[in-house]
Parts: structure tokens; sequence; C-alpha cells
């Protein structure tokens, strides 16, 4: 009776300190360290697709408009304009998507991991404690 009694209060106690400790630690490091791997793959998927699509995009306009001396001119006016509407429509898009899931998907699992670990850590405390506590 004892025990169980100690170990219900020491879990409750010890759960509250730790989940709160936990999670405000827990939640600044996944929220950095989830905006960081999506802006970075944002940014690798938006530049590879831009450039793909500005490049045909480019080269189709420039050859039906340029002949071979405007070309050059035309090509780097061409690209810089569209590679820069590009990527901010594609940037825009690609972070309010994957933010969303990012965000979601690493709050719960930051959470799960907070648990367990506070759970675990807890156990043992106030296992020990309690046990010690007792055999006084």
């Amino acid at each position: 009776v004892c025990l169980s009694v100690c170990l219900s209060v020491c879990l409750s106690v010890c759960l509250s300190v730790c989940l709160s400790v936990c999670l405000s630690v827990c939640l600044s490091v996944c929220l950095s360290v989830c905006l960081s791997v999506c802006l970075s793959v944002c940014l690798s998927v938006c530049l590879s697709v831009c450039l793909s699509v500005c490049l045909s995009v480019c080269l189709s306009v420039c050859l039906s408009v340029c002949l071979s001396v405007c070309l050059s001119v035309c090509l780097s006016v061409c690209l810089s304009v569209c590679l820069s509407v590009c990527l901010s429509v594609c940037l825009s898009v690609c972070l309010s998507v994957c933010l969303s899931v990012c965000l979601s998907v690493c709050l719960s699992v930051c959470l799960s991991v907070c648990l367990s670990v506070c759970l675990s850590v807890c156990l043992s405390v106030c296992l020990s404690v309690c046990i010690a506590a007792i055999g006084t």
C-alpha cells in the first residue's frame, strides 16, 4: 500500500515537473530544427524546378524573338525575371504546405519522445526513492 501511494504521488509530481521542463526545451529545439530542414528542402526543390522551367521557357521565348546578337541579353533578363517570380511563388507555396505538415509531425514526435523519456526517468527515480523511503 505504502509503495503504491508513494509511487502515485512521486510520479504525478515528477511527471509534471519533467514535462514542463522537457516541453519548453524540446519544442524550441524541435521547431528550430524543423524550420531549418523545411527551408533547406524547399530551397533545393524550388531551385531545381525553377531552373529547369525558366531555362526551357526563356530559351523558347528568346530563340523565337531574338537573333544571335540579342540572345545573351534576352536570356539574362528573362532568367532573372523568371527565377525571381518562380522562386517567390514556389517558396511561399512550399513553405506553407511544408510548415503545416512538418510542424504537426514534428510536434507529435517531440511530444511522444518527451513523454516516454519523462516516464522512464520518473519511474526509475520514483522506484528508488520510494523503496529507500519504505526501507527506512
